[in-house]
């Protein structure tokens, strides 16, 4: 068990042609820096052989920079990528990798199109239609200009000669992270959407169905992305109770942890959550004009680590409800029941002691 003098020391550990005339809607879509035709005769084709791209997008990225990024850098906004834009064209500049990686990503989904990736270098990216050779000459070819922190599209060939029929409903990168990136509003709105909505909301924008997997994946991903890494929630905890207690003064929290062990190894420095019991102040300071009578009930919680929500509450003289103790247990068994009505009875009898509550 870890006391509450422990708690402070738990330690817790991102083509030339229509240059102009498309200048100004791809800007806004693709978040564009600036445009500088280039010559690209001194561009070299590189034919390594196809590599996918999405097994380097956890790797660090590209274009982050220990000074202030300038103003007139900003982020690519996905919710509007997902328009149907003209031609890529040669000279077009972007923020980072993963911003031209995405451009191109929803090019090729909005023209129904699929590339290979043939070099994904720290510096470098470029990919073919995967019919190139054959009856069509499209690529790009990009990189990052290094004196000026940015990306550019330094050769490319371009729109498709192919006819390539879609024999699929889906699209090959019409992937979780990109559906993710569309479906985060949707995350901070209303976290208990059902995937099906996913479905609908991704054929709607993009017009292809995808699979219910994705869809899923895209969701949690997507919740990832707005509220966290659960480990890192997880580790966030001691952290949180400290706060929690500096700034709602008098409030409790009673964590249970273990220490962790790795093939029968100690490790240090780590330890596992087992329990956690907490109540805030106004709810103790309610309590005392409540019925002498206290009920615990729990429900499950359904995210990575199945676990359950033990809630303590009372009940006032006008028959209302007041929640006065919460707990997280490794489930709804009699173990977990005991241990919340004993950590209860332990803090309220301190209370009680110190006057803080009284009973008849």
């Amino acid at each position: 068990m870890v006391s509450w003098e422990e708690v402070c020391r738990i330690e817790s550990g991102e083509h030339v042609g229509h240059l102009q005339k498309n200048k100004t809607r791809i800007q806004s879509v693709y978040g564009l820096i600036q445009f500088n035709h280039r010559d690209n005769s001194d561009d070299e084709e590189s034919e390594d052989e196809g590599v996918d791209e999405d097994s380097y997008l956890s790797s660090s990225m590209i274009g982050k920079h220990p000074f202030e990024e300038p103003s007139f850098m900003r982020a690519l906004d996905l919710t509007s990528n997902s328009e149907v834009v003209g031609e890529l064209c040669v000279g077009m500049q972007f923020n980072d990798r993963e911003n031209i990686i995405q451009t191109i990503k929803h090019y090729s989904i909005s023209k129904g199109m699929d590339y290979k990736v043939f070099e994904f270098e720290p510096n470098t990216f470029y990919c073919k239609c995967v019919s190139y050779g054959i009856d069509c000459d499209w690529l790009v070819r990009a990189s990052l200009r290094k004196n000026k922190c940015f990306w550019e599209i330094r050769k490319y060939n371009g729109p498709h000669t192919c006819m390539r029929a879609r024999i699929s409903q889906d699209h090959s990168k019409l992937d979780a992270d990109t559906i993710a990136e569309f479906i985060k509003p949707m995350v901070e709105s209303d976290l208990s959407f059902k995937i099906k909505l996913v479905i609908n909301e991704v054929q709607a924008r993009f017009g292809y169905t995808t699979t219910y997997r994705k869809a899923w994946m895209a969701k949690q991903k997507a919740i990832e992305k707005v509220y966290g890494e659960w480990e890192a929630s997880y580790e966030a905890l001691p952290q949180w109770s400290v706060a929690m207690c500096d700034a709602v003064r008098g409030s409790i929290v009673q964590l249970d942890a273990v220490k962790a062990y790795r093939n029968d190894e100690l490790v240090h420095d780590v330890q596992i959550l087992c329990r956690i019991f907490w109540n805030f102040a106004p709810c103790i300071r309610a309590f005392r004009h409540c019925k002498p009578l206290v009920q615990v009930d729990g429900t499950h919680l359904y995210g990575k680590y199945k676990r359950a929500l033990l809630v303590a509450v009372a009940q006032d003289d006008n028959q209302n409800i007041l929640p006065i103790g919460f707990a997280i247990v490794e489930g709804e068994t009699a173990d977990g029941y005991s241990r919340t009505e004993s950590e209860f009875n332990i803090h309220y009898e301190r209370l009680r002691q110190r006057g803080e509550v009284y009973t008849d």
